[in-house]
């Protein structure tokens, strides 16, 4: 089993598990990572 199989099967897993559909994934991967880079941004003193 290669890396992209066993990552498609944990995310299919995590989705079925939250009961998310593909595109709630991509909206919360999306602001997760608006959100952590406000944070290091802060913590870099640039905000």
């Amino acid at each position: 089993m290669n890396f992209f199989s066993w990552h498609k099967r944990q995310t299919d897993w995590w989705l079925q598990k939250l009961g998310m559909s593909d595109y709630a994934a991509l909206w919360f991967a999306y602001v997760k990572g608006a959100v952590t880079s406000v944070i290091v941004l802060w913590l870099l003193g640039y905000l």
